[in-house]
């Protein structure tokens, strides 16, 4: 039997199809295990929403059945929740309509979707400094729309807007990925200086930014040897796209 303070969040009225739902649904990926009448599984969490969810999974159900969610939330807890199946997509997934779950759960279910807006927000910070700064086509050379002056402003402008953001994130592995991810934008406006020769140090700054790229992030021969030819595109987006990665990670 369910806790006497387990909360009904909605009656089986309240439940409808996704044309008729109201709830702001956002797109996030979170680790998922289910279980129903035919067993126990393990899915994706593509979107939430103050009262349900989208679990990408398979397994067998069907509409209105009954099921035991567990989430992991973006803090890397835990936590249980009941719902009933609003829609079924075989192979792909269903979605769920949240019909029981704890007052503490609750609460931290509402606060991390708090974190995943945050969390998103320094993604449309990302992107948008990714798209002012290189273009990236399919069996093309990278083309770099912007100065290393320039690049550095855009920088230095992202950076609050992300410090800003993570202030609402509580500490996480989410949270380290998405400073790992800043930190690569902020060596490659550093790299690109070196590479002009723009930073105090000359010679000196460019053997720490070799040593800073094959300790800290593994570079290749290739991408070593282009910083020290002072070649900067292939120096860039390999930075940018370790960016990319780590922010990846966290979203």
């Amino acid at each position: 039997m369910m806790a006497t303070e387990d909360r009904i969040l909605l009656d089986y009225e309240a439940i409808k199809t996704d044309e008729q739902r109201s709830e702001e649904r956002i797109y996030f990926y979170l680790n998922a295990r289910w279980e129903g009448e035919l067993g126990r599984y393990v899915g994706t969490i593509s979107d939430i929403s103050t009262g349900g969810c989208f679990v990408l999974t398979g397994g067998s159900v069907t509409k209105n059945d009954f099921l035991k969610l567990d989430i992991q939330l973006p803090t890397d807890e835990w936590i249980t929740t009941w719902g009933e199946v609003a829609n079924n997509f075989p192979e792909i997934g269903f979605g769920v309509r949240y019909r029981l779950i704890d007052d503490e759960s609750h609460a931290k279910y509402i606060k991390s979707i708090e974190y995943v807006r945050n969390i998103k927000g320094v993604g449309g910070v990302l992107r948008r400094l990714n798209a002012m700064a290189v273009r990236k086509e399919h069996g093309k050379p990278v083309e770099i729309l912007t100065t290393a002056e320039q690049y550095k402003a855009l920088v230095m402008l992202a950076l609050p807007k992300v410090n800003k953001a993570l202030l609402g994130v509580p500490e996480c592995q989410r949270k380290n990925y998405i400073r790992l991810s800043m930190r690569c934008y902020v060596d490659a406006s550093l790299a690109w200086e070196a590479m002009l020769g723009g930073r105090a140090g000359g010679e000196k700054e460019l053997v720490r930014t070799y040593k800073r790229l094959q300790v800290k992030y593994g570079a290749s021969a290739k991408v070593l040897t282009a910083l020290l030819g002072r070649n900067a595109p292939p120096v860039l987006d390999f930075l940018w796209r370790q960016g990319c990665i780590y922010f990846t990670l966290a979203s």
